[in-house]
């Protein structure tokens, strides 16, 4: 039995998952007074050291999208911008996870919808491992022969990231996507043109577009550059210049 077998099982069982979720909070307090961030690999602490280093303002006046929210706190790429005063909006897809966003980032503007493009709704996979719950069916059908279980789908409202920066006046310093294999397709809906946002981490993909380009290749299209890979994660920040010349404006 494999790794994310075993794992579905737990998450399915009311005692079990409450054993471990009482572990994994636990350990995610001690390893935040250890290595100072509530990610596997310290993404959240490079990017908000990132953006004090390239952004004249304190923490709490930055601004960030997190989508794919998931947990309010245990690795989750913007909890601790909100532990130090900054705001944002959280997009999750999942219902259960926006009434545990709700509860424990009030200030946050929590947004339950998946990013996409064109259709207004999309059927959302909810998994016996919430955390790979997805509407990327294929990434669903990847779960499932590893042992995972589909619970139930359901219809949710489906946003175009630019609709959704317009329908709150935002435009953020930072942003978070994490949303099971459709990152690169949630990036290439943003209008780079419009929204410099200095900071974003991604999950990386090997998928390219229709362009025939990787992630990467058309992040640098746009104006930005890798700072890190980090796990399978990439950070990638937004190029000097163009930073500069957006603040002489």
């Amino acid at each position: 039995m494999n790794i994310v077998k075993i794992k579905g099982i737990v998450a399915s069982n009311i005692f079990l998952n409450g054993v471990a979720e009482w572990i994994l909070n636990t350990y995610t307090v001690v390893r935040k007074k250890i290595t100072g961030s509530y990610t596997k690999n310290k993404e959240d602490k490079i990017a908000l050291k990132l953006l004090e280093e390239i952004m004249d303002k304190p923490i709490n006046r930055i601004k960030y999208v997190d989508i794919g929210a998931n947990h309010y706190r245990r690795g989750n790429n913007s909890y601790l911008f909100y532990e130090r005063g900054a705001r944002g909006i959280l997009v999750e897809a999942d219902p259960e996870l926006c009434k545990r966003l709700r509860k424990h980032r009030r200030e946050d503007i929590i947004v339950n919808a998946a990013i996409g493009g064109g259709i207004e709704t999309v059927p959302f996979y909810i998994l016996s491992l919430p955390t790979r719950s997805s509407m990327d069916k294929e990434n669903v059908e990847k779960s499932v022969k590893e042992g995972l279980e589909i619970k139930q789908v359901i219809d949710i409202p489906c946003k175009n990231l630019n609709d959704l920066l317009n329908e709150y006046c935002f435009e953020p310093d930072y942003l978070s996507v994490d949303i099971e294999g459709m990152d690169f397709q949630a990036l290439s809906m943003l209008d780079f043109t419009k929204h410099k946002i200095k900071v974003i981490i991604a999950e990386r993909t090997d998928k390219e577009n229709d362009k025939g380009e990787s992630m990467d290749i058309y992040m640098k299209r746009q104006g930005y550059d890798v700072y890190k890979y980090l796990g399978s994660n990439v950070i990638y920040q937004l190029k000097r210049q163009r930073f500069v010349a957006e603040n002489v404006k």
